[in-house]
């Protein structure tokens, strides 16, 4: 079997197994887990690393998008598997006209949650969250290829236009709200908990978020949280905040 073979074959096992992974919660609940254990890190020093698996071949990424974002063309050396965890993505494949200079689309695809598919290389595309709302997906790549050492790039990626630097902007806060809503849409027991322990971690802004995820799976720790937003705040807040404890805690039995 030839090289160009067996990485197909490996992709399509990779392919597989996202498929299966990917709807699956005890999967979607490690990965939060992993997150919320990189949010001890101060925000100046955290980075969105990947996950390898177990023999090393594969490394797993994930990929907050803004809304209303789109990265520039860049092409990946060797073949990768995408699939939608939270939202909607899309996807434009492009190819050269006239040297490198005139990129033309050749096909489009929006992913859905729960979408996954491989992008066989050589292939040129670009990547967009066309949703007002944040979007998630997996990513897997071939370990060597994936840009670990670094832990920012991806690095067999080559850029065929200006590269939009801004999708680093914002990314920490990203990723925590991110985590906040893929643990608000599977409501358990382990999902409390680890909202909970992510609540110390993160800014005020998934910190709202936990709240308001925690007052539909246990009002009383959403009542505790709450409470202890107000302690941080000041003026009109504050006082907004105390009132929604109260009212909350009015659904909280003795």
């Amino acid at each position: 079997m030839s090289s160009r073979g067996r990485s197909l074959t490996a992709a399509e096992c990779a392919r597989d197994w996202l498929r299966t992974r990917i709807g699956d919660r005890d999967f979607v609940l490690s990965y939060c887990k992993f997150l919320i254990e990189s949010f001890s890190n101060e925000p100046a020093s955290w980075r969105l690393s990947p996950l390898t698996s177990g023999n090393q071949e594969f490394a797993i990424r994930m990929f907050v998008w803004p809304a209303r974002y789109e990265n520039s063309p860049h092409e990946h050396l060797h073949w990768t598997v995408a699939g939608v965890l939270l939202n909607r993505i899309q996807v434009q494949v492009m190819e050269r006209r006239n040297g490198i200079a005139t990129l033309n689309v050749t096909a489009q695809f929006s992913g859905q949650e729960g979408s996954v598919g491989i992008l066989k290389a050589p292939c040129i595309h670009q990547i967009a969250n066309p949703t007002d709302a944040l979007s998630v997906s997996i990513h897997i790549f071939e370990a060597e290829h994936s840009g670990v050492s670094s832990s920012d790039a991806v690095s067999d990626t080559v850029w065929l236009g200006p590269k939009l630097d801004d999708y680093r902007v914002g990314l920490r806060r990203r990723t925590e709200l991110a985590a906040v809503e893929l643990l608000r849409r599977r409501p358990c027991d382990d999902s409390m908990q680890l909202l909970d322990i992510m609540f110390d971690r993160v800014g005020k802004a998934a910190q709202f978020a936990i709240c308001k995820a925690l007052a539909r799976m246990s009002p009383a720790s959403a009542v505790k949280r709450i409470r202890m937003l107000g302690e941080n705040s000041d003026g009109e807040v504050a006082s907004k905040l105390q009132t929604l404890a109260n009212r909350l805690s009015h659904h909280v039995g003795p």
